[in-house]
């Protein structure tokens, strides 16, 4: 790319010419996904005597609207060493599909963030854990939105009362053998007797 003219000071008749980068964004270009974001390109200025080396920034924006991650926090809580129910993050006003990242802070740990937007795994670890998360369309544009997700520790069981009355029942069926062995004793008896009386 050449191009003459131009608004530099210090000289006349300037040239310019581009030395690094691709400059998709001439005004003869279409702009598309890959040229969302800042590009950074290096021109030489040319007065005809002396050459000037400058890095050019222009920044393109995307076209999508805002962004917005639709779920509300705090998100479903969990349990430790219990599967967590997958949530899955949904978002709006951009241009699908969408991919999402833990922006900052982190997820519980044993739980994890699918680039689909599925939180899922085992917690093994009690409390509540606050992070950002950032979604980011097909065209680079992105939004952001603050969770925080609590882990509850595991409720504590009564087997012990469970095992107490299992013990019970093994003192009914003892109580229920020895009076079966006390019936059958007593008409042994009564047959001895009935013996003793013919003889």
């Amino acid at each position: 790319m050449l191009r003459t003219g131009g608004t530099a000071a210090g000289g006349s008749g300037f040239t310019y010419s581009l030395v690094g980068g691709v400059l998709s964004v001439a005004p003869s270009a279409t702009l598309d996904a890959n040229d969302v974001g800042t590009n950074i390109y290096t021109m030489d200025v040319d007065d005809g005597t002396n050459t000037v080396t400058i890095n050019v920034t222009i920044t393109v924006l995307g076209n999508s609207g805002a962004i917005t991650i639709t779920n509300i926090s705090p998100l479903a809580a969990g349990t430790v060493g219990a599967v967590y129910a997958t949530v899955t993050l949904t978002a709006t006003g951009g241009t699908g599909p969408y991919t999402y990242s833990v922006l900052s802070g982190a997820l519980p740990a044993g739980l994890s963030l699918s680039p689909a937007g599925d939180i899922t795994g085992t917690p093994t670890t009690a409390g509540t854990a606050n992070f950002t998360v950032r979604a980011v369309d097909s065209l680079n544009d992105s939004g952001t939105k603050a969770f925080s997700l609590t882990v509850n520790a595991p409720s504590s069981g009564s087997s012990g009362g469970g095992g107490g009355g299992g013990g019970g029942g093994c003192a009914a069926n003892d109580a229920g053998g020895s009076a079966w062995l006390a019936l059958l004793g007593l008409l042994g008896l009564v047959a001895l007797a009935i013996r003793t009386r013919k003889a």
